[in-house]
């Protein structure tokens, strides 16, 4: 008797309304485990630049302008990270996915608008964090954010096939070594200008000499330094130990490129125990070749915070008379 060949098995066909189903889930546990993130992340207001460390699976909280982003790093390497970004509330149809390689940088509009407000860079990163430099950006710059497909509850994009999420960004940075060479020289020629074209370049430099001179100063002659002026001992935030906290030993000057020419510099103050993550100064620079006033716009913050010109000369001029190594330490009465 003949026995029955068996019928090949069918192939197994999976419903759409089971695939959609599916790719929905993720989605939402995604939403979810940002969700428990975001009750304990505090909000942190971008108005100056800043470098934040964002752990694998944290969540922080960015107040830009008038709204609040949320940024969640979703995955990380040494060679670059993988990062949600999107306005609150940070739920199933209003976030984006971003890769950064490192030194990569990409600029993004709080509210997903037509103008960007913040430019985000990777500095470094690891199995465990991303270190993240963020830079507010002035809505009359006109800048154009990069172009991130908001994720949905079906996140299938017109012409995109299945990837859920998608970004492309014209402002990452290449890896040609042209390109890189024309950066590094862009960045080098925005330190130079500011350090010799600038007033408050200018004087900056000096204070980092006044500075590097004074950083040898130590409580017996600051306490003999104070009291000369002010014809008392020096005592709670004006003691040594206090002042030793704020008052810089140098001034690290660093500029990164926002967008085309255009360049922000930042002196930052060195302290005793490291550098603090605030610039005391910030410039501008719009670097296009024949432009007029190639200053945007400065700003004083950190320790100089509510400073100008004027001010912070006058401070200079009194503390660089005092002749021993202790001048940066003593305020003019």
């Amino acid at each position: 008797m003949q026995k029955k060949q068996a019928k090949p098995a069918r192939p197994r066909i999976v419903s759409p309304v089971r695939f959609y189903t599916f790719i929905a889930i993720v989605v939402i546990i995604v939403a979810i485990i940002v969700a428990i993130a975001l009750q304990k992340s505090p909000v942190i207001s971008i108005t100056n630049p800043i470098l934040l460390v964002l752990h694998k699976n944290q969540t922080l909280l960015l107040r830009i302008q008038n709204a609040t982003d949320a940024v969640y790093l979703a995955n990380s390497n040494a060679t670059g990270a993988l990062i949600y970004f999107g306005p609150m509330p940070f739920g199933l149809a209003n976030f984006g996915e971003i890769r950064l390689g490192e030194n990569a940088s990409v600029n993004l509009s709080s509210s997903f608008g037509s103008v960007a407000d913040l430019n985000m860079k990777l500095v470094a990163s690891n199995a465990t964090f991303a270190k993240l430099y963020f830079t507010p950006i002035a809505a009359y710059l006109g800048i154009k954010p990069a172009k991130i497909a908001m994720l949905g509850p079906t996140p299938i994009q017109t012409g995109q096939g299945l990837r859920l999420i998608v970004t492309t960004s014209s402002t990452t940075t290449s890896t040609t070594t042209s390109t890189v060479n024309y950066t590094l020289q862009l960045l080098s020629n925005a330190i130079n200008y500011a350090n010799t074209k600038t007033s408050v370049g200018q004087l900056l430099l000096a204070y980092k000499q006044l500075y590097i001179k004074d950083k040898v100063c130590n409580a017996t002659v600051y306490n003999e330094t104070f009291y000369r002026y002010y014809n008392k001992m020096p005592s709670g935030p004006q003691s040594f130990a206090n002042m030793t906290k704020i008052v810089p030993i140098s001034i690290n000057e660093t500029a990164s490129q926002l967008y085309d020419n255009l360049v922000y510099v930042n002196f930052t103050p060195v302290l005793r125990n490291g550098t603090m993550r605030t610039p005391m100064f910030s410039m501008l620079l719009n670097l296009t070749p024949n432009t007029q006033a190639p200053i945007v716009e400065t700003k004083f913050e950190g320790i100089l915070f509510g400073d100008n010109y004027t001010i912070l000369n006058a401070t200079y001029q009194f503390q660089s008379r005092i002749t021993n190594y202790c001048g940066a330490y003593i305020e003019p009465p």
